[in-house]
């Protein structure tokens, strides 16, 4: 089975015909320096990051920081009694409004683990769709 032709080869191919090479970047510099790429800007290091300052997962240490203190989540207007489901330090939650004002829980009956999105609001609670079970 034949194989494409590598990109040095149409370059040289190109340059062999006398024709400039529009198309690519590297058509100035010699093959060598266009093949070492190593995907940063003007040499510079690879980014890196510490993973325990900025995971904020469940049980890491940044995540366990943050879980002390108010997020806002939405607008208090747009919450109702219709569940939506948000996303807020790496766990997925249900948001809605009852009628005792508790707005959020975890997205997942205990009982089987069917999620509660498609659950009845109701004033106390959330009542699971599968179980009838309420939550509050």
């Amino acid at each position: 089975m034949p194989r494409a032709p590598r990109c040095g080869q149409i370059l040289a191919e190109i340059r062999a015909r006398g024709r400039a090479c529009y198309s690519c970047a590297s058509a100035s510099r010699s093959e060598e320096e266009a093949t070492i790429d190593t995907g940063t800007a003007y040499g510079r290091p690879p980014p890196s990051y510490d993973a325990t300052l900025v995971e904020v997962g469940p049980g890491t240490p940044g995540g366990e920081m943050l879980r002390r203190y108010w997020h806002p989540l939405a607008v208090a207007a747009d919450v109702t009694t219709r569940p939506q489901k948000v996303r807020a330090l790496a766990e997925d939650l249900i948001l809605f409004r009852a009628g005792d004002g508790r707005p959020l829980l975890y997205p997942r009956c205990c009982h089987r683990g069917t999620t509660l999105y498609y659950g009845k609001v109701e004033p106390a609670g959330i009542r699971c769709c599968y179980h009838g079970w309420l939550f509050d």
